[in-house]
């Protein structure tokens, strides 16, 4: 990294200014913020429905503790290679679904 740039924030900061930096800086982590939330309300809720609990709330605490346990005892490595497990059933759920449309929807 010959221009010593870490984040994409310091690529605004770079082009456009500090102010630009603090800006995007800020962006970056409320819209993580609320990445991360609806990815744990989602997985809880997939908990709380294969294994019959009768409340979601019981599966996002069983998914963030999940969440919680796996980073601390791996740190980032392991978020990064639970990231690549997620990311292929994302594509395959993706693949699935398009199949899935295909075969059951009328054409125009």
């Amino acid at each position: 990294n010959d221009m010593k740039l870490l984040t994409l924030p310091d690529v605004f900061g770079r082009r456009f200014g500090p102010a630009s930096e603090v800006a995007f800086g800020v962006f970056a982590i409320v819209s993580f913020i609320c990445l991360f939330g609806s990815n744990l309300v989602g997985f809880g809720k997939v908990i709380a429905y294969v294994f019959g609990l009768g409340s979601p709330y019981a599966g996002i605490c069983i998914a963030g503790c999940t969440v919680w346990a796996y980073t601390v005892a791996g740190g980032m490595l392991s978020v990064a290679y639970t990231d690549i497990v997620q990311g292929c059933f994302g594509y395959l759920g993706l693949l699935v679904g398009t199949a899935y449309v295909y075969h059951n929807f009328p054409r125009a």
